[in-house]
């Protein structure tokens, strides 16, 4: 949730701490929450959920296979393969698995595959103009990998306020992510 736009050189206090660790199917959750202040003033706050497989059970439950939801905007994008890297040198994160073919197959992957964080960015910048000048939030959830390079399609429709979203793959049903922007209670 960002509470309201952080100027360029202002000073920041960032507070990090973990959250529960629960067991769920196939591994555990828990939660990374961040506070961002300036000046004793709450400017921005997150929570990650993030997993950890460590084998176990398997649901029983079949998946049912994603319904193609009407959108009032698609376009289409093109993602280069060296996207990780372009995203690493920037952000810091060189993670083996979004850089090259050879490091992300050591990790268990067919070939390297976009950040997260990176393509969850790219939908933001991609609404930029639409976005609520008061406080916000944003939600996403991460689905399938995106595998690069890539032609993926970007898709959103307005709700409640705000913007419903999705990156999918060419196919316009394979989802990578699924987001919602809304403005903050």
């Amino acid at each position: 949730t960002q509470y309201r736009p952080i100027a360029e050189r202002e000073q920041l206090n960032v507070k990090c701490f973990l959250g529960n660790l629960q067991k769920v199917d196939k591994g555990y959750e828990f939660s990374i929450f961040t506070s961002v202040s300036t000046g004793g003033e709450r400017v921005w706050e997150s929570e990650s959920v993030n997993f950890f497989r460590s084998g176990g059970g398997s649901s029983s439950k079949k998946k049912d296979a994603p319904k193609p939801q009407p959108a009032t905007d698609t376009v289409e994008w093109k993602v280069p393969g060296d996207i990780g890297r372009r995203y690493g040198a920037v952000s810091g994160d060189r993670n083996p698995i979004h850089l090259y073919p050879l490091s992300a197959k050591l990790f268990g992957f067919k070939r390297q595959i976009a950040h997260g964080m990176w393509s969850k960015a790219r939908c933001l910048a991609e609404l930029q103009n639409q976005l609520p000048e008061d406080a916000f939030t944003v939600d996403v959830q991460f689905k399938l990998p995106m595998f690069v390079p890539a032609t993926v399609k970007f898709e959103n429709k307005p709700a409640d306020g705000g913007s419903d979203f999705r990156l999918l793959a060419k196919d316009g049903i394979k989802p990578h992510l699924a987001g919602q922007i809304r403005p903050a209670e």
